[in-house]
């Protein structure tokens, strides 16, 4: 679906014009806002665009999610459009506190606004209760009475430390910003909230995505005709809440194609195990599953996925499907051949992406394999091509012959194998990069940066190890068959390192992996 469209549904649990919740400042906040959060550059500009272009007048954007500039292009390219005015937008933004202090975060709040590039700011929150954050919220407060903003507010806090700020606050926080969906009602914080005049704002309002398969907001969807994630964002806006729902993070391939960042890998897996494996992470919120021929469990990853479009979990456009030709003793022909079985076995008209699985010792047969893929490509049956475990060497000479250029290189990333070299060579060839084995094949959960880092913020390692790679700007497929496991790989996208602990995380020392010939 086009993103205009998810958003136009998602905007349509309300009537034509949006309900505003009435700070304590005397200004109104519309109740439901597009979430900025995971995404970057051009897509960040154009997702606004087309969010401002559907109805929304209110943009929740944070300064470490470093895309405040692309936001704001997409706010003005709109202004310019005609479409609306300033005055007629509500701008969140967030300071981060960590290693921010009163003087700082002013600077801070000075840059957003040029970033933005408007004179004002609707309302600016302290991001998190990280340090000393009452220090941070009276930089807030100087920004407040400079006018500079119209309201403050805070972030994730919970009762104890918004006691905490209340003690030296001048101003009062007039919204905060917390983790709300039917499963996390959070009712102690929203009424604790809400008795002292602080309106709540609920992000991750569907999840980690399984709540769209939920069993009572379905029945109750059906009821009213609208789906479940309409049904949990009505949920919140009968609540009196204001909402930020956001999608899962994109890639834009250099096809224009759209791949998401996190996907499910299913190497190693068979038979009714990955069945069930992918027809659970499709319920959990996944949309994008990676498979191979040399996996020999295409067959199953297809009733997977076709038990999850039966189940009304998702339709065969919602998915993004990768699978790989291997390439030892193939040819152009046989190349196309494989492609065609893979359809076959998937059940689908088309796959999203295929790669060439391994490079060849001689560049000439690596080039006459690619050649099949290129095939399949002219032929409409692979909508974008790529390969893997190719070095920038390899993907040189490759270029040389090929007629389509790759779109991603899948390659082995964990914390202790960076792969920048590779990395920063497709980065600049507008090349994605998806990372296989990013928790090392289990050997990276008691690496120690991970635990303390995970410890911060109430994740596991591999958690922390996911986000890593999905704030890097690769695309990442953990591999699990157990639900438990699935749910949490999926549930890293309600928290954000730091560029202290992706640093930390970086510097963790490099092993050597042998390479592989196929």
């Amino acid at each position: 679906m086009k993103v205009a469209v998810i958003l136009a549904l998602t905007l349509a649990v309300v009537s034509a014009k949006t309900p505003a919740i009435k700070l304590n400042t005397g200004y109104e906040m519309p109740q439901i806002g597009i979430g900025t959060w995971q995404v970057k550059g051009a897509q960040a500009t154009q997702e606004v665009k087309d969010a401002l272009e559907v109805g929304y007048r209110h943009v929740d954007t944070a300064e470490i999610y470093a895309n405040e500039k692309e936001v704001g292009a997409g706010i003005h390219a709109q202004i310019n459009a005609g479409i609306l005015k300033r005055e007629d937008l509500f701008i969140t933004t967030k300071v981060w506190p960590d290693g921010s202090n009163r003087q700082k975060a002013l600077q801070t709040i000075h840059n957003s606004l040029k970033s933005l590039n408007v004179t004002y700011l609707d309302l600016v929150l302290v991001h998190f209760p990280h340090d000393n954050y009452a220090e941070t919220y009276k930089g807030l407060e100087d920004a407040f009475n400079q006018k500079l903003v119209r309201s403050i507010g805070i972030s994730n806090f919970d009762r104890a430390q918004i006691d905490h700020v209340l003690k030296t606050a001048k101003v009062k926080p007039a919204v905060n910003q917390i983790n709300i969906h039917p499963k996390n009602n959070h009712d102690d914080t929203v009424n604790y909230s809400k008795q002292l005049g602080i309106a709540v704002t609920g992000y991750s309002p569907l999840g980690t995505g399984g709540l769209v398969k939920d069993p009572t907001l379905v029945a109750i969807g059906k009821k009213h005709n609208k789906s479940a994630a309409q049904v949990a964002l009505r949920w919140q806006i009968e609540r009196h809440l204001i909402t930020i729902p956001k999608n899962v993070p994109l890639i834009r391939l250099n096809t224009g194609k759209e791949m998401p960042a996190l996907g499910l890998g299913t190497w190693q897996t068979e038979g009714p195990e990955v069945t069930n494996a992918v027809r659970e992470a499709l319920e959990a919120g996944y949309r994008h599953i990676d498979t191979a021929w040399f996996y020999h469990n295409e067959g199953a990853v297809g009733k997977g996925i076709q038990q999850a479009i039966d189940k009304g979990v998702v339709t065969r456009d919602d998915i993004f499907i990768t699978t790989k030709v291997w390439p030892r003793n193939m040819n152009r022909q046989t190349a196309f051949g494989i492609i065609k079985n893979s359809l076959k076995e998937l059940n689908t008209s088309y796959v999203d992406l295929v790669l060439m699985h391994w490079p060849l010792r001689r560049a000439r047969a690596t080039a006459d394999v690619y050649r099949g893929l290129e095939d399949a490509y002219n032929k409409q049956m692979v909508r974008s091509l790529g390969v893997s475990n190719f070095k920038p060497a390899e993907i040189e000479t490759l270029m040389q012959t090929a007629k389509v250029k790759p779109s991603n290189n899948q390659i082995r990333i964990h914390p202790g194998f960076n792969q920048d070299n590779t990395v920063d060579y497709c980065k600049k060839h507008n090349i994605s990069i998806t990372g296989y084995s990013p928790l090392g094949t289990g050997t990276i959960l008691d690496e120690p940066a991970l635990v303390k880092i995970g410890k911060k913020y109430g994740k596991s390692p591999a958690q922390v190890a996911i986000r890593w790679q999905i704030q890097r700007g690769l695309i990442v497929i953990p591999k699990s068959t157990h639900k438990k496991r699935i749910v949490e790989n999926f549930n890293v996208f309600d928290f954000q390192l730091t560029d202290k602990d992706m640093l930390e995380i970086n510097s963790i020392k490099q092993n050597r992996i042998p390479d592989f010939w196929g």
